[in-house]
């Protein structure tokens, strides 16, 4: 492709072979990600279309003030937490 683009010279792919044995090249292969994958089958990010077409609206007045979470007990492999909101109702 360098040389077709930039030279303007079109080569054999079998002539390319020969060469890069003769001269002992080889070209950089990248490795695949292997968690490409993995996000499309989990499909984890995918937005789907609002088919039921339901409107979230927030009631006027009432918005969130403080959210903080608490833990209650902490072991060697287990937490627990507790979400704490305080809503404002004006």
């Amino acid at each position: 492709m360098k040389l077709e683009n930039d030279y303007g010279i079109t080569m054999n792919l079998k002539k390319i072979f020969r060469l890069t044995r003769k001269f002992r090249i080889q070209a950089i292969i990248r490795k695949k990600n292997p968690y490409k994958h993995l996000a499309k089958a989990t499909q984890e990010h995918k937005t789907c279309e609002n088919h039921l077409n339901r409107e979230f609206v927030q009631a006027a007045g009432c918005c969130l003030i403080d959210r903080y979470y608490v833990l209650i007990s902490s072991r060697w492999n287990e937490s627990l937490f507790v979400l704490c909101q305080r809503w404002d109702d004006t």
